[in-house]
């Protein structure tokens, strides 16, 4: 576990391995971002989320012309992923 992680130390679990995430095939794209998050370890910008995504070879399903307007479509307001009113990077709840 990496220690400088916060959300996985609190959860205490193994940071996620997003390329093996991929290959399941009931992942959605809420996942992605939920997993990507995990990765983090800390909130994230939607264009910071896709930055992390992009470097991922997505399945065509989960893949997306512009990226950020996906990710932002994905997303419903809703537990666990959520977004901060003040700063507006989104995070773990």
């Amino acid at each position: 576990m990496d220690s400088d992680n916060h959300y996985c130390r609190r959860l205490g679990i193994p940071l996620p391995d997003l390329d093996a995430a991929l290959t399941k095939p009931d992942l959605t794209l809420t996942h992605v971002v939920a997993l990507a998050l995990l990765e983090a370890g800390g909130p994230l910008t939607f264009e910071a989320i896709a930055e992390r995504l992009a470097r991922l070879a997505l399945p065509p399903r989960l893949a997306a012309a512009g990226l950020p307007a996906a990710l932002r479509k994905a997303w419903r307001g809703q537990p666990p992923v959520v977004r901060d009113p003040v700063d507006g990077r989104f995070y773990l709840d």
